[in-house]
């Protein structure tokens, strides 16, 4: 008996499934709400409440983990039905179709030998041999036009296929989720039930749940674009998919361009998000190798053979230069050469002032041949909140070693509508097959340059080598219009070739605000930094990270 898809019989086993993916999460909310309340009682303060309202907490993070998973399998219920169309596929019938067809090519042929046969004969050639060659070129056209309509029918067999599988894949996985939704609810459940706060400390099942969702639901987002090994890694670009990934390439290439992430990120859909930070994520190391080892070639070949060191090519064009705007270069990238290293500038045009930061730069670093280590402090005053970040490492294709410190900020109102979690670099890259939605979004946030005069600060910046010697110091005063800016950069060429865990960054920001002042300081501490005070002055040392 053949395969039959019908969209009503599917679109009432997905309305099932959502409902009871939504009766599921109507245990949220009260759960959440009982949670924050005891939390929240300070009548509730001995060591022992302390430590289950620490764990009771817990619970509500992992209920909002489960939330967007149930969610997201009713979006996708949603899609399901929407691709299925709204035509029943009966495959015994469109198999019998295709028979058919076949059965009126074989007449065509048939008919096509007989009158080339016929039009051996001169007698008949000579009466009738313009009408025959019409007519074996009607029946050519014909028997084309039956084979487009067997194709035809073959791709609805072949959606019978991919609607089945995926109909199979959605419903299996919404059975297992739910069945460990259950059961930590019953955990949870008895952890109020039973004598005493008990709850069990094992939620290695909701890791497993959400890993495992979401290890399946990117893999399939990438088989949209690319072949893949069977590890999930890119092999080659789908043939039928290279339209689409080229587009997407250069929607990405030109909103970079144009340094307006929050406009690509507008343009993108989720899963076109997780496969531009799956690329950069992937490749950064190695284009960056290549990168570096093609700089090195270059590097050596201009010694030998031309004798000119790329240190005394800085000093002459720091001579040359001595901190002024690069036509072109500066205008685009904000650099220029000044006292023998690499600088910031202050240059309204250029990409760091239009773009701002976010997450999706310090990926997309190592493309652009820095292999630079970080450190975000997130903290709100006023009506904004405000992103403090360092960076230090190689930066040029390793030919320079240095660093940067950048003051950005978002308003308020859109940081409280998408709240942002700085994360580890690292730690998200071993994670990158299974990064939820939320956390790839979370790269996409960007935070603004405070390019008006009136919201800069003086920094000093200083590099030091694990030893403590300072390797090169940058002051804002030296070449900002009014001694103050948003971005502190500074790089010298690496005559001890430092990589980024051999360095270190200190630095000396000015803030005449005692607010904004307090409320970075307070910031800073909480993250584990090290600050000291001084009059209007914070002196932050940051750790390796």
């Amino acid at each position: 008996m053949g395969r039959r898809i019908d969209p009503a019989e599917l679109d009432a086993l997905s309305a099932r499934l959502c409902a009871s993916c939504s009766s599921c999460r109507e245990h949220f909310p009260p759960a959440s709400s009982t949670i924050t309340a005891l939390c929240d009682n300070p009548h509730l303060d001995s060591a022992g409440w302390r430590s289950a309202k620490q764990q009771m907490s817990d619970y509500t993070v992992v209920m909002a983990g489960i939330e967007a998973v149930l969610l997201s399998i009713e979006s996708d219920c949603e899609t399901l039905v929407r691709s299925a169309g709204f035509e029943v596929l009966d495959e015994n019938d469109l198999l019998f179709q295709i028979e058919q067809l076949e059965d009126q090519k074989r007449y065509c042929r048939d008919a096509i030998a007989d009158l080339s046969e016929r039009m051996r004969n001169p007698l008949w050639n000579g009466f009738v041999g313009g009408w025959t060659s019409i007519m074996v070129a009607n029946l050519n056209l014909a028997i084309d036009n039956f084979s487009a309509m067997q194709e035809v029918l073959r791709q609805k067999i072949a959606r019978i296929d991919e609607v089945e599988t995926r109909t199979a894949l959605l419903f299996t996985e919404a059975e297992g989720v739910l069945t460990n939704v259950a059961q930590g609810l019953s955990s949870i459940a008895a952890a109020w039930t039973g004598s005493g706060w008990a709850p069990t400390k094992d939620r290695s099942w909701v890791e497993a749940l959400v890993k495992a969702y979401w290890t399946q639901r990117n893999r399939a987002t990438l088989e949209e674009y690319f072949d893949l090994d069977e590890k999930g890694r890119i092999v080659g670009i789908k043939k039928e998919a290279a339209a689409k990934t080229a587009e997407l390439l250069a929607r990405l290439a030109k909103y970079l361009d144009d340094a307006d992430v929050g406009a690509l990120e507008a343009d993108l859909t989720p899963e076109e998000k997780y496969v531009v930070a799956y690329l950069m994520i992937m490749y950064g190391d190695q284009v960056f190798q290549t990168e570096k080892d093609f700089a090195r070639t270059a590097k050596n070949a201009a010694e030998d053979h031309l004798g000119l060191s790329l240190e005394g090519i800085i000093n002459e064009l720091s001579k040359v230069l001595d901190g002024e705007s690069i036509p072109f270069v500066s205008d685009l990238l904000s650099f220029t050469f000044q006292d023998g290293k690499l600088t910031s500038l202050d240059q309204p045009t250029s990409f760091q002032a239009r773009g701002g930061f976010s997450d999706l730069y310090d990926y997309a670093a190592k493309l652009a041949g820095m292999n630079i280590d970080t450190d975000t402090t997130v903290f709100v005053y006023g009506d904004r909140e405000y992103r403090l970040q360092r960076w230090d490492g190689e930066y040029m294709a390793g030919l320079f070693c240095g660093g940067e410190i950048g003051l950005y900020a978002r308003p308020l109102s859109e940081a409280q509508a998408r709240p942002y979690h700085a994360k580890d670099l690292e730690e998200y890259a071993s994670r990158v097959d299974s990064l939820t939605a939320s956390e790839v979004d979370n790269l996409f946030i960007n935070y603004d340059s405070l390019f008006s005069e009136e919201d800069q600060i003086r920094m000093v910046m200083r590099i030091r080598d694990k030893s403590g010697n300072v390797i090169l110091e940058n002051d804002t005063a030296d070449y900002a219009k009014n001694g103050t800016h948003y971005w502190n950069y500074a790089a010298v060429s690496k005559d001890k070739n430092y990589l980024k865990e051999d360095l270190r960054v200190e630095g000396e920001l000015f803030i005449e605000d005692d607010g904004l002042r307090d409320a970075m300081k307070e910031a800073l501490i909480d993250d584990g930094i090290k600050v000291s005070e001084s009059g209007d002055a914070l002196t932050v040392e940051w750790e390796q990270s």
